[in-house]
């Protein structure tokens, strides 16, 4: 089987990194691609010796965003020859033994998979038992994803341009347009944190915040629009929901959330920057 090799994306890490890295231990080598600003050390992160073994940090010196830090892991990966890229979040990690069950997948797949995603577990979220083993998927979050080298090498590196933000969507629809496939293992979760969520519930219905912060408000609709109207033709469906969450993040924040008038300066901000393609990073 085609060797794996891990990448974590680092933006001030915390103390429960240790723990989500020895979720993924098995990985072949693990890489840390550090965006934060000052750079961090290996000493800094008080990783376990088991750990140390495997990992190899990169520091970009700033914040150079996801996309980026993906296509040095995937640049990294081809270059030891690795079948397989496992993109992991820093606050992300597997239930006990279900990265083993993820990449036991790899041995009976068909040459058309890009992505195999764990079911992702967040805050809220349903953990119930699937009735079939796969489930075939139009999109997956980042975290947790085995990519297909090959498949990277033919459908090109993540979009750069758009920083944070949507870089998984993007990707994912550009795999399917290009005839490749994107499964979940439904056996395989993993644990995922979603922003500073918090509910309210107004009559007989429970409502969802993020609290996600300006900036990230200001990419998440930027980036948002800017991949529904590419793949508009292609996917349909996608535009659709993309457009509800559009909608509904603005009510969520004139009726959930604080900074109301700096966030919808931030989202509007950020439908003009997509309307006029305007993209990288925007606001500090």
């Amino acid at each position: 089987m085609p060797g794996v090799l891990a990448v974590v994306v680092l933006f001030h890490p915390d103390q429960n990194l240790q723990q989500n890295i020895k979720s993924f231990i098995d990985a072949d080598e693990i890489l840390l691609i550090d965006n934060s600003e000052p750079n961090i050390t290996l000493n800094y992160l008080a990783l376990s010796e088991e750990t140390l073994a495997k990992v190899k940090l990169l520091s970009n010196e700033k914040n150079l965003g996801i996309a980026t830090a993906l296509n040095q892991a995937a640049e990294y990966a081809r270059s030891k020859g690795y079948g397989w890229l496992l993109t992991m979040d820093q606050d992300s990690r597997f239930k006990e033994n279900h990265f083993q069950i993820l990449k036991a997948t790899l041995t009976s797949l068909s040459k058309e998979i890009a992505i195999v995603s764990p079911k992702h577990v967040t805050p809220g979220s349903s953990d119930k038992v699937a009735s079939e083993p796969i489930t075939e998927l139009r999109i997956a979050m980042t975290s947790g994803n085995l990519l297909s080298m090959k498949a990277y090498q033919i459908c090109g590196a993540f979009d750069d341009k758009l920083f944070i933000d949507s870089v998984d969507h993007e990707y994912c629809l550009r795999l399917r347009k290009k005839g490749f496939k994107i499964i979940r293992a439904n056996n395989s979760k993993l644990l995922h944190q979603l922003g500073n969520i918090t509910y309210k519930k107004f009559l007989f219905f429970r409502f969802k915040a993020t609290h996600h912060s300006p900036q990230r408000r200001y990419y998440i609709t930027r980036n948002r629009l800017y991949v529904m109207f590419k793949y508009f033709s292609f996917d349909l469906w996608f535009f659709k929901r993309e457009m509800g969450h559009y909608l509904k993040d603005y009510l969520r924040i004139l009726f959930l959330e604080t900074q109301k008038r700096t966030k919808i300066r931030a989202t509007l901000l950020g439908t003009w920057h997509a309307l006029t393609q305007q993209f990288g990073q925007k606001i500090n």
